[in-house]
């Protein structure tokens, strides 16, 4: 309801939410147009997306109303980043494009339309991220 004001106000001009998958949305917006007579300028949702965590219903959805999802744990998260990068479609994918594992991943989730956010402590990786 706070930000929902503060847009109205001009204050923020969009409005970005975190694990919301379908039924959320329609609840929120439903509860945010009823309370003010508009709708919730949502223009983010960050979610799982990942080779063993996607919501292919929430990607449709979303594009339609301009959503932008924004992919974390891209590599799989905790006990799913060995899993996907050892993937044998991922490894041979890699190796015919001379790229990394991580690099196929990523490049998959952003073909979809997704933004990938990335974390390292490790310099190489980061690079490779870019």
């Amino acid at each position: 309801r706070a930000l929902e004001e503060l847009r109205a106000d001009g204050i923020v001009r969009s409005i970005g939410v975190s694990n919301f998958h379908v039924p959320h949305f329609e609840s929120f917006l439903a509860a945010v147009e009823a309370r003010t007579g508009r709708r919730a300028n949502v223009s983010v949702d960050q979610v799982p997306w990942n080779l063993w965590r996607k919501d292919e219903t929430l990607l449709a959805w979303a594009k339609v109303r301009n959503i932008t999802l924004e992919a974390y744990s891209p590599l799989g998260g905790t006990g799913g980043v060995a899993m996907s990068l050892s993937s044998p479609v991922v490894q041979s994918i890699a190796k015919k494009h001379g790229v990394t594992p991580a690099q196929v991943i990523f490049r998959w989730i952003y073909q979809l339309g997704i933004v990938v956010v990335t974390a390292s402590t490790n310099h190489a990786h980061m690079e490779q991220d870019l």
